[in-house]
């Protein structure tokens, strides 16, 4: 049906203009070339790839022993003011040594226990929070370790 509309003939086949180039793309001249082109197209996006990985591993490194160096100086002020706790309980129970030889009244007897009670309980809190700070540093330091 569509032969009978539209005949093929050599005439009607000249007429049709192309729109198109009908030459090849020249080959390369060389063999090699393409062969070096595409190797170090591999080695180019393969060390971009490397330094991007180095990059990125060298900043979460960096990030981590911020954290743990921060970590560390909590530990380190935490074991300072547990320092200072037991030389004020040292003192104390020195005072009260002194005090128990020395003839006093029961008052103040009762204020230094109280006061001594205060910071043996302040001191058995902050060793637990140092407990929990080393077990913190412990993980992260196997994580890091890990990795």
């Amino acid at each position: 049906m569509l032969n009978r509309l539209l005949p093929l003939s050599p005439s009607y086949s000249k007429t049709i203009l192309r729109l198109y180039s009908t030459n090849s793309v020249p080959k390369a001249t060389k063999s090699g070339s393409r062969l070096r082109s595409g190797l170090f197209g591999f080695l180019f996006g393969s060390s971009l790839t490397l330094f991007t990985g180095i990059a990125y591993l060298s900043n979460d490194v960096n990030d981590s022993l911020k954290s743990l160096n921060n970590s560390i100086q909590n530990v380190e002020n935490t074991t300072f003011q547990i320092k200072d706790q037991y030389k004020k309980l040292n003192t104390l129970e020195e005072r009260l040594n002194d005090l128990e030889d020395s003839s006093i009244d029961k008052k103040a007897l009762a204020i230094l226990r109280r006061e001594m009670s205060d910071h043996i309980d302040f001191l058995s809190i902050e060793n637990k929070k140092l407990q929990n700070q080393v077990f913190e540093l412990e993980k992260l330091l196997n994580a890091h370790v890990d990795k």
